[in-house]
C-alpha cells in the first residue's frame, strides 16, 4: 500500500452543517380559520410506518456506572417567603408553604393546607359585619377594596384600617382605629363563613375537621407606647366576637390596635406533593427554567417554577406560575430564543366532569413573570397542553401550543394555537391537527423547538395516542411549519397490533430530512412486558426503528415504563424508567446516545444511570441545552421521585457520548462478509486470518478540546494498517477486500503504522498530530458538530476462497461527533 496516498471514492457534501446564523427573510403566511366539520379518519398505515422493530447489536456494558461529574438536584421551593399574585379581576393572592389567601371587596379568605390528600380546600372567608360601642352602631366603609402594600393587604374603612400582614408563618390580622373617643365596650364582629367547624382551645378559636384546619388566636390590644391587653374572643351566633374593654380604651395613648392571628394546624402530615415537572434551556442566560405541579389539595392543584444555571444551580428566581384556587395542571413550557423568554403553558378547571380551559404565561429568562392569558376556551373540555419553542435568531419567532379536545364521548381531537413570543394570539380560531369522527385522540407531545435554520426545514413535530378498543393504543402524528400552517396533516407511526403508549418527540436533526426521534413504550401484548421502541422519522417516513433496551443490552427480564427523548440538532438523548433489580414497584432512571448511522439508529457507548435511588422515579422529562448558537451534547432532565406517596422533583445534567460503534457485517442493514468469514462476536468486523474473531474500533476523549483517539483491535498482529477516515458513514456497506467498509464519502489515511503482536495499534500517539489538525493539513478541515467514521484496514494475504484474492481485511467501524 502507498503510504502517502489519498483515497477519493467520492465528493459528496455532508448533510449536516453548523445552525447558520445569517439574515434570511421570513414572511409567516395567514393562518387558516377553522371549521368544526367531522373529518374521516386516516387511511390505515403505510408499510413504511410498519417497518419492523429491529435490535441493533453494540458494545453491552459491564455494570451500569454513575455520570462522572454529574450530581443530580432537587428542585427546592422557596418556603420561607410569600408569594404574590392578582386575578385579572382584581382579586389579591398570598401563598405561604402552610396557607394561601385571598382578597377582594367581599372579605378576607384564609385557605389553610392540610396536606395533600386532603380531598378539597376548606378556605375560612372573613367579613367586618359590625362594629358597636357601648351597644351603638359604628359606621364603616364595607365595600372598601384591598390594597397591596408590601407583604401586607389593607381595608380602608374610613372609622378603621382592617389590615392583613402575611408572613411565612400565618396571617395577623389587625384592626387600627387612630380615634377612640368611644363610649363602653368595644365590640368587633367578623361573619365566617366555612364547612370548617368552630371550637376553641386555650389558644382561642379553632375551625376544623379530622385533618386539621384554622387556628384564630385570642386577640390583644396594644396602643402607641406598646402597652398590651387582653381582648377576650369568642364564637358567638356564626360570627367571631372580639371585644375591647371601656377600661382599655380609657387608658390607651394613640392609635389602638386590635390583633388576632391567624394561623393552621394540621393532624395529618402536611408535606407538598410535587408532580408532572417539564425543563427548557435558555441560551443567552445558561439558564434552565424548572416547573412542576403542586399539590394542595385534590381540587387545587397549583404550578411552581424556579431558574437554575447550567449545573443546577439556584440562580435566586422563582415563584408560583398559579396559586390560586383554580385548579391548575399539567404544566409545560419552552423557550424563545429571540425573545430570551419561556412560555409555561396550563390547563385550569376542575379535575374531572367540567370544562377546562387552556392558559399561557411568560417568565423572562431574567425571571420577571407577566401575566397569565387566555389561550384557548371552549364549550368542550381542553386539557393535556403541550408546548414548542423556537430557537432561531432571525425574526418572527412564535410558540405552538396543542392540545386535546373533548368532542364528545368516545371522541377526542387534537387542535393547537400559534402564539407570538409575547404572548399573542395568532390566528382567529385554533388550528385543526386532527379532528376525524368517531377517534379518541389523546395526550399529544410536542418536540422542544422546530429546528434550526434555514427556517424553510422548522417544522414542530406532534405525536399523540389514539385508543383503539378496549386497551389498544396507536400512535399517530403531524407536523406543523414554524408559521403555524401545517406541513404534513396526521399520518400514522404505529398502528400493529402492539400496545403503545406514553410518546415523546425531539426536536428534529440538522440533517437532510430534518430526522427525529419518537421513543414510545410498546407491550406486544396484554400482559407482556413493555419495553421502550425508538423510531427515527425523516418527514412521516420510518428511516428506522430498534427495541432501545434490547441495543443497550438492558437487563432481561424488567419493564421498562416510560420515555423521554431530545436532539441536539446532531445525535439524540434518550431516558428511560426500569424497574429495579427484581423489584416490582422500585423505578430507576437511565440514559443513552442514539445516533443515525446513514440509515440505521444505534447506540453510541453504553447507558448511563442517572437515579437508582429507593424512590419511585417517574414522569420524566428531558431537553437538550443546544439552541441556535448553543453548545451540543448537553441534556437536561427532571424526574419525579416518591415513595409512593409525597413526591420531590430531582433532575440531572447528562452528556452525550459522540463515539457510535457500527458496520457490524451480517447484522441489520450491513451486508455480510464478503468471503464467508463471518465475525465471531456481535460488534465486530469479519474475521482474519489470526482467528482473532474479527478486528473492531474505539474511542475515547473530548472531540471539543481535539483529544479524541481511536483504537483499532482484533487485528492480524504485526502487519501494517491504515487509519482511514471517512466524510460519511455507509450502515449498509461495500465489500473491502476480505471486509466491509462503511466508511465512505471523501476518504483519508490518516496513518500508516504496523499492528503490535496483540493485534491492536491507536491513533494519535506519542509524535503523532492529533485527528483535526491531520485532517487540516489534508485540506479536509473537520468544522464544529460535523460526523466522521473510522475504520483501519490491514495486510491479511490468508485466502478465504473469494473469486478475487483479497489481501487485506478491515475493522468494524466508530463514528465520532465532531
Amino acid at each position: 500500500m502507498n503510504s502517502t496516498s489519498v483515497l477519493c471514492l467520492s465528493l459528496l457534501p455532508l448533510t449536516w452543517s453548523a445552525p447558520a446564523l445569517a439574515q434570511e427573510a421570513k414572511i409567516p403566511r395567514p393562518l387558516p380559520v377553522t371549521v368544526d366539520t367531522k373529518v374521516a379518519p386516516p387511511v390505515s398505515q403505510s408499510a413504511q410506518a410498519t417497518a419492523a422493530v429491529l435490535p441493533r447489536p453494540v458494545h453491552v456494558p459491564d455494570a451500569r456506572k454513575p455520570l462522572a461529574g454529574e450530581n443530580g438536584w432537587h428542585g427546592v421551593i422557596d418556603t420561607q417567603r410569600v408569594h404574590w399574585d392578582a386575578s385579572n379581576a382584581g382579586t389579591l393572592w398570598a401563598r405561604a408553604e402552610g396557607y394561601k389567601a385571598s382578597f377582594d371587596a367581599s372579605g378576607a379568605t384564609y385557605i389553610p393546607f392540610l396536606g395533600s390528600d386532603a380531598p378539597q380546600n376548606y378556605p375560612v372567608h372573613f367579613r367586618l359585619s359590625s362594629i358597636r360601642a357601648g351597644g351603638e352602631a359604628l359606621g364603616f366603609d364595607a365595600e372598601a377594596l384591598p390594597v397591596r402594600q408590601g407583604e401586607s393587604v389593607v381595608y380602608e374603612r374610613g372609622l378603621l384600617r382592617e389590615v392583613y400582614q402575611m408572613s411565612a408563618d400565618g396571617v395577623e390580622q389587625t384592626f387600627v382605629f387612630d380615634q377612640h373617643a368611644f363610649s363602653g365596650d368595644l365590640v368587633v364582629r367578623l361573619a365566617l363563613d366555612s364547612e370548617l367547624s368552630p371550637g376553641s382551645d386555650a389558644q382561642g378559636l379553632v375551625f376544623g375537621n379530622e385533618l386539621g384546619g384554622m387556628r384564630y388566636s385570642s386577640a390583644v390590644t396594644f396602643d402607641a407606647h406598646g402597652t398590651r391587653a387582653a381582648a377576650p374572643t369568642s364564637w358567638k351566633d356564626g360570627e367571631i366576637e372580639i371585644v375591647v374593654p371601656a377600661s382599655t380604651l380609657a387608658s390607651a395613648h394613640g392609635a389602638l390596635t386590635i390583633d388576632p392571628f391567624l394561623g393552621n394546624y394540621a393532624i395529618t402530615g402536611t408535606s407538598a406533593d410535587d408532580l408532572s415537572p417539564d425543563v427548557a434551556w435558555d441560551e443567552t442566560s445558561q439558564r434552565q427554567m424548572v416547573v412542576l405541579e403542586r399539590i394542595f389539595s385534590a381540587t387545587d392543584h397549583d404550578v411552581y417554577w424556579f431558574l437554575l444555571d447550567v449545573n443546577g444551580g439556584a440562580t435566586g428566581f422563582s415563584d408560583y406560575l398559579d396559586f390560586t384556587s383554580t385548579n391548575v395542571a399539567h404544566p409545560r413550557v419552552a423557550n424563545n430564543g429571540l425573545a430570551n423568554n419561556f412560555l409555561c403553558v396550563t390547563q385550569h378547571g376542575l379535575v374531572a366532569g367540567a370544562s377546562r380551559d387552556i392558559y399561557g404565561r411568560l417568565v423572562t429568562n431574567a425571571g420577571t413573570m407577566g401575566s397569565p392569558f387566555l389561550i384557548q376556551n371552549s364549550g368542550s373540555d381542553l386539557l393535556n397542553p403541550v408546548v414548542g419553542g423556537d430557537n432561531l435568531l432571525v425574526g418572527p419567532t412564535y410558540y405552538f401550543v396543542a392540545f386535546e379536545l373533548d368532542f364528545a364521548s368516545g371522541d377526542r381531537d387534537i387542535y393547537g394555537r400559534l402564539i407570538a413570543s409575547d404572548g399573542t394570539l395568532m390566528g382567529s380560531t385554533m388550528v385543526t391537527i386532527e379532528n376525524s369522527g368517531g377517534t379518541f385522540d389523546q395526550e399529544p407531545v410536542i418536540s422542544k423547538t422546530d429546528g434550526g435554520a434555514p427556517s424553510s426545514g422548522q417544522d414542530w413535530t406532534i405525536v399523540w395516542s389514539r385508543t383503539t378498543g378496549l386497551i389498544g393504543f396507536d400512535l399517530f402524528g403531524a407536523r406543523v411549519h414554524w408559521d403555524g400552517v401545517i406541513t404534513n396533516p396526521t399520518f400514522p407511526i404505529d398502528t400493529t397490533s402492539a400496545i403503545t403508549f406514553s410518546p415523546s418527540v425531539s426536536s428534529p436533526l440538522d440533517d437532510a430530512t430534518r430526522t427525529v426521534l419518537l421513543s414510545y413504550t410498546r407491550a406486544l401484548t396484554l400482559g407482556s412486558d413493555p419495553t421502550i421502541v425508538v423510531r427515527a422519522l425523516g418527514g412521516v417516513s420510518t428511516i428506522d426503528a430498534i427495541d432501545l433496551v434490547d441495543a443497550v443490552g438492558g437487563l432481561t427480564g424488567q419493564m421498562q415504563l416510560q420515555s423521554a427523548c431530545d436532539s441536539d440538532g446532531r445525535d439524540f438523548t434518550v431516558a428511560w424508567t426500569e424497574l429495579s433489580g427484581s423489584s416490582t414497584s422500585d423505578t430507576d432512571v437511565y440514559e443513552s446516545t442514539v445516533v443515525l448511522t446513514g440509515h440505521q439508529l444505534s447506540v453510541a457507548g453504553v447507558y448511563q444511570t442517572v437515579f437508582a435511588t429507593p424512590l419511585i422515579e417517574e414522569q420524566i422529562r428531558l431537553c437538550s441545552t443546544r439552541s441556535a448558537t448553543g453548545t451540543p451534547r448537553r441534556a437536561i432532565l427532571v424526574a419525579r421521585g416518591s415513595t409512593g406517596g409525597q413526591g420531590d422533583i430531582y433532575g440531572a445534567r447528562m452528556t452525550s457520548d459522540p463515539f457510535a460503534a457500527f458496520c457490524f457485517p451480517g447484522s441489520g442493514q450491513t451486508i455480510a462478509c464478503p468471503c464467508g468469514n463471518a465475525p465471531l462476536g456481535a460488534t465486530l468486523g469479519c474475521n482474519n486470518s489470526a482467528n482473532s474473531g474479527g478486528g473492531w474500533m474505539a474511542g475515547q476523549g473530548d472531540p471539543d478540546a481535539d483529544s479524541v483517539s481511536i483504537t483499532g483491535a482484533g487485528m492480524k498482529p504485526n502487519a501494517t494498517c491504515v487509519f482511514l477516515q471517512g466524510a460519511l458513514s455507509n450502515s449498509v456497506g461495500v465489500s473491502f477486500g476480505d471486509g466491509v467498509r462503511c466508511a465512505s464519502g471523501q476518504l483519508m489515511r490518516l496513518s500508516v503504522k504496523t499492528v503490535n503482536s496483540s493485534g491492536n495499534r491507536g491513533y494519535p500517539e506519542a509524535g503523532d498530530p492529533s485527528i483535526k489538525t491531520r485532517c487540516q493539513t489534508l485540506g479536509a478541515p473537520i468544522g464544529f458538530g460535523e460526523k466522521r467514521a473510522y475504520q483501519v484496514y490491514y495486510r491479511d494475504p490468508a485466502n478465504y476462497g473469494c473469486s478475487g484474492a483479497a489481501t487485506f481485511n478491515i475493522t468494524s467501524a466508530l463514528q465520532v461527533q465532531w
